[in-house]
C-alpha cells in the first residue's frame, strides 16, 4: 500500500488564495446584489467585473498546485 504525501501548500499560495477569495466575494456581491463594500473613492466604472476577474486570477496558482499534488499522490503522473 502506497503512503500518500502530506498536503503542505506553501504559505504564499494560501495567502494569494485567501486574497483571491476575498476579491471574488467582493466583486460578486457588487455584481449580483449591488452590495458595495468598497469606498466610493476606490470604485470606478465596472470595477466589480475587474475585481471578480482579479480574484479568479489570484486563485489559479493554488488550484494548479492542488491538481499537481493530487496527480502526484495518486501515482497517475507515471501514466501520463
Amino acid at each position: 500500500m502506497k503512503q500518500h504525501d502530506s498536503f503542505n501548500p506553501p504559505k504564499r499560495l494560501l495567502i494569494t488564495d485567501t486574497i483571491g477569495s476575498l476579491l471574488l466575494i467582493i466583486g460578486l456581491l457588487a455584481l449580483l446584489f449591488n452590495v458595495e463594500l468598497l469606498p466610493e473613492k476606490w470604485q470606478f466604472p465596472n470595477y466589480a467585473i475587474y475585481i471578480t476577474l482579479l480574484g479568479g486570477v489570484f486563485m489559479i496558482p493554488s488550484g494548479i498546485f492542488l491538481l499537481k499534488w493530487i496527480i502526484k499522490s495518486t501515482g497517475q503522473d507515471k501514466e501520463i
